[in-house]
Order: structure tokens, then sequence, then C-alpha cells
């Protein structure tokens, strides 16, 4: 498959600024974009107000000497003020709006968060301020964390703290996003400013990707039988090809460097590694770093390279935790072997083995929905990688999802075999072909006729997708 995309210039900021400071293949059709070395206007759902909840005669000249990349996240200290005076208790420990937000910039962003301050003058709107030369990593923040009415501003002269310390970025939570900041912890609203998650019919969602639902690294028993196959697949023949390895799964892959460079779940350490196919034989990188770790509980790996070289990984979070696994993450990379968390894309639950596709400026995302009797996969899509929204189903699950010769083009697993379907609008499927033979999560490589699957040895089962079971025996 062949993956594209135009990424917006701050996610290619973060990229070049960490840098600086150290299941299926798709394909990506984009207009060429025009080089950026500077950020001249500030996204449209983020206000630049020289004035912002507390603190007030602030200044508002932008500064003249923009940085024309971000700063590494581990370089940048940002403060949490937390006017919002809203709490709820999670397995007998209260934590505040500001415990939310932290963990939210730490681990979707991996800057450097000095400890909470919470007893402020109360302010309504909740605001990013910055200090001199730091306008872009307050956008950065602003961005990700995607509150409608969230400010950016100058830090204020008589900021809402007596003591900044060595701050860059001060993070003021208003009253008015206490409650955005509880429905991420699975609390809408609260009858009292006490919300006992105890007491509630569900368990809370995720926050977004964050470290809940990883773990160390261990060997994956389920995974020992697996085996990595490497083939070929032109139109509707199929060459099955040979082994890569055993102790390997859900492989994607693309060329780099016209070599076959492949990510895939390893039994060793139930981590993403990273390896390159050379004279036949896979060379293993070793483990992915994302924001700068080495852990498991991301699987389900799907590679696409943007047209600015730069790479975006998409995974499946949470696996580590009980219960359902959760939310399709996307993670980006200049390298490829070290990546940072970029953005939630799904948090659908029972979602699995997700498969991304970019045209021009249009994401498509297919997702697995296994169960015993009847497999599907599901469609979105999202404008600029965003508010995804249902477009489709076919059946069979494990889906790898492309763009070629101006149609849509999707494998998925069923009992019969591998599906192979085509649409013209990403709506409307074909059912081409059905293709058997003993595999599973189907790859297309990226820039060639390659195929990338994983065969399992253990019961001798063709084409049967993984069930969603919750947290699998052996964790």
């Amino acid at each position: 498959m062949v993956k594209g995309v135009t990424t917006n210039i701050i996610t290619v900021a973060v990229l070049m600024g960490t840098l600086l400071a150290c299941g299926g293949t798709t394909q990506v059709v984009a207009p060429t974009p025009e080089p950026a070395t500077t950020v001249e206007e500030t996204p449209e759902n983020i206000t630049d107000d020289s004035f912002c909840g507390v603190g007030g005669n602030a200044v508002d000249p932008r500064p003249e000497e923009l940085a024309s990349t971000l700063r590494s996240p581990v370089d940048v200290s940002v403060l949490i003020v937390d006017s919002s005076d809203l709490t709820f208790v999670l397995e007998e420990e209260t934590y505040s709006v500001g415990d939310i937000a932290k963990e939210l910039i730490l681990s979707s962003q991996g800057y450097n968060v000095s400890p909470l301050v919470e007893k402020v003058e109360p302010a309504e709107t909740t605001c990013v301020y910055y200090t001199e030369g730091y306008r872009l990593e307050a956008i950065n923040i602003a961005q990700a964390l995607d509150i409608e009415t969230l400010k950016v501003a100058p830090m204020p002269a008589n900021p809402p703290v007596n003591d900044l310390g060595d701050a860059h970025i001060l993070f003021h939570i208003g009253i008015e996003s206490g409650d955005y900041f509880m429905s991420l912890s699975g609390i809408s609203e609260p009858e009292t400013e006490t919300g006992n998650i105890s007491s509630l019919p569900e368990a809370p969602k995720s926050i977004g990707c964050t470290s809940i639902g990883h773990g160390e690294p261990r060997r994956e028993e389920m995974l020992e039988g697996h085996e990595l196959w490497l083939g070929k697949l032109t139109d509707s023949r199929l060459e099955e090809g040979y082994k890569l390895l055993t102790g390997g799964s859900v492989p994607d892959g693309l060329i780099l460097n016209e070599k076959i460079n492949l990510w895939w779940v390893s039994a060793a350490d139930h981590t993403i590694h990273r390896g390159v196919v050379d004279g036949g034989e896979l060379q293993d990188f070793g483990p992915i770093t994302i924001d700068g770790e080495i852990f498991s509980g991301m699987v389900d790996p799907d590679i696409v390279q943007f047209e600015d070289g730069s790479l975006g990984l998409t995974v499946l979070d949470g696996f580590d935790r009980s219960g359902p696994p959760g939310p399709i993450c996307h993670l980006r990379s200049i390298d490829g072997q070290n990546f940072i968390t970029d953005s939630t894309l799904l948090d659908i639950e029972e979602r699995f083995d997700p498969s991304l596709v970019i045209v021009q400026d249009q994401w498509w995302l297919a997702v697995g929905v296994p169960s015993e009797d009847d497999s599907v996969t599901e469609i979105y899509s999202g404008s600029g990688g965003i508010n995804f929204t249902y477009q489709s189903e076919v059946e069979g699950a494990v889906p790898d999802l492309s763009y070629f010769d101006g149609k849509f083009q999707l494998l998925t697993c069923s009992k019969s075999g591998m599906r192979s379907y085509s649409s013209s609008n990403g709506k409307d499927w074909n059912l081409d072909q059905i293709i058997p033979f003993q595999g599973c999560d189907p790859s297309r490589i990226t820039g060639s006729d390659f195929f990338a699957y994983k065969i399992e040895l253990v019961g001798g089962r063709e084409m049967e997708p993984p069930l969603p079971s919750g947290k699998p025996s052996s964790k």
C-alpha cells in the first residue's frame, strides 16, 4: 500500500525538535506542500489574546524571533494552575482536574511538568501563557488538548501565581474547562465538587493515549507460535514466499532507502520492533521508543510515510490493562525507531488492528471488530486526522487499507480466506476475490508488490481473526 499525508507545521516542528535533541501498509496521495520555516498564523480554534483569565495587563506583541522548530518537549517546563476546584475519586485516591491535565501533557507530549498549583484566584477562561520565545510550544499544547475555548497569550506582567520558577509555559485551567477534563476521566456532571468514580455504573474511559495500559517489557507466550512471512501479492496472484522469523506477529512495512522496513510485535518482550530485510534475512533493530521509553502495551502497528519523509505509526494502545484495550493512537518519528505520541484517532471499545491511508488531507481508518460468528471491518474518515466518522463496513477483520491506481484497496481476514475489496470513494466496497491461504494480518509493503503476513502455528487455523476477550490470560 502507499500512504501519504501533508503534515501541519506544528507536527513537523515537534519531530524536528526531537531529532535535534537526541497491521497493514498504506499509501498517501497528497498535494506537494510549500516549505515552511515559521508559524505565521494561530490555528482557528485557538485565540491568541493579550488578556486571558486572571493576571491581566499583558502586552500582546508576537515575539519577533519565533523559532522555526519546536524545542524538544523535555527542554520545556510547564506549570499547571488549576482554578476549577473540581476533584474525583479513583480507587480511594482523590485526583484534581489538574492531575488529568498533567497526565495529558506529560504522556501525549512529553513536557517537563512542575508540581500542580491549585490554590489560586478563580478564572473563567482556560489559557496557555508563554514566556518570550515559547509561543510555538504554547500553541502545540493548546492544539493537543483540543479545547474549543482555549486561549493562548503572552505571560502577563502579574501572573496568577507568585512564583513561576523555571516554567516557560503556564497552563491555567479555568472553571469553564473543568467539565471537559472531568469528562476525560469518565465523569460528566458531578453532583458536587467531588465525584466518586466507584459509584458509576461503568468504569472510566482511558484519558486519550496515556501510560494507562502500559507495562514492563515481558515475554509473551501467546506470540511464540506466530511466524512472520514475506511473499508477493500481484492482482489475484499470491506467492507465499518465505519465513522471516518465529515469535513475531501483526507486521506492517514500507520501502525505505530501497529496502523493506518492517514493524511488528515481538514475542520476546511484547513490544513493537523495527527491522530491515537485507539479503532475504530480517535484521532486528530491537524495540522502538515512544516518548523516550520502551514499554509493552501498544500493539497492531500500521506504518505510513508523509511527504516530508517523516513516519506515522498507528497502534492499538492500552493493551496491558484489564478490560478492553484502546484507544487507537497515532505516533510520529523521523527515523522509524524513536517515536512521540501525536494524537488519538479513535476511542471506541473493541476496535482492533488499525490500518490508515491518507488521500490528500482526508484520513481513512479501517479497524477490525472480531467476533466468533461474523467479524467485520469498519471504515472511518476524518479531515486532517481528527473527528473521525463512520462510513461503512465489510466482512472480515484484521484489515489492511491502501490506495493505489486511483482506488482504495482493502484486505481482511475471514474463515474462508483473505478477502480483497476495492472502492472508488472509500464508502461503497466491491468484493473482488477471496484468496485462501494459511495466514492472517495481511500487509502490503508500500512501494512494492511485497506482502507481509503472519502464520499462527498453534491450532493450525486458517485466517481466523483474534477474538476480544479483555485482558489476555498470560498478562
